[in-house]
C-alpha cells in the first residue's frame, strides 16, 4: 500500500517496489544483449531494446507515472438489490411464504 503522506487513495496499489527489479533486469538485459550481440549474433541486440523498456517502466512506476489499478470502477456500479436489502426495506417480506 502507499505511504499515508502518499496523495494517492488507498484503493492504488503502490507498484515502486517492482522498480529495482526492473532496473536489474535492464542492466542485465542491456549487458548481455551487447556481449551477446558481438560475440554470437547480431539477432542479440534485441535484448539491448528489452532492457531499455525495462528501465523505462521502471523509471515510470518509480516516478507513480504508472499505478496500480483502482478498485475505484467497482464502487461506480450500482449492487443489484438482493433478499437482505428487501427485508430491511420491508420486515413483512418472506421469500419462503407461499402466495395463496
Amino acid at each position: 500500500m502507499s505511504s499515508p503522506d502518499s496523495t494517492s487513495t488507498t484503493n492504488d496499489y503502490d507498484l515502486s517496489p517492482i522498480a529495482p527489479w526492473l532496473y536489474l533486469s535492464a542492466a542485465i538485459l542491456i549487458v548481455g544483449g551487447i556481449a551477446f550481440g558481438f560475440v554470437l549474433t547480431p539477432i542479440a541486440f534485441v535484448l539491448v531494446a528489452v532492457g531499455l523498456l525495462d528501465g523505462v517502466l521502471a523509471f515510470l512506476f518509480k516516478s507513480g507515472a504508472i499505478r496500480g489499478r483502482s478498485d475505484a470502477t467497482v464502487e461506480e456500479v450500482p449492487a443489484a438489490v438482493d433478499d437482505t436489502e428487501r427485508v430491511e426495506a420491508d420486515p413483512s417480506y418472506n421469500p419462503y411464504a407461499r402466495e395463496d
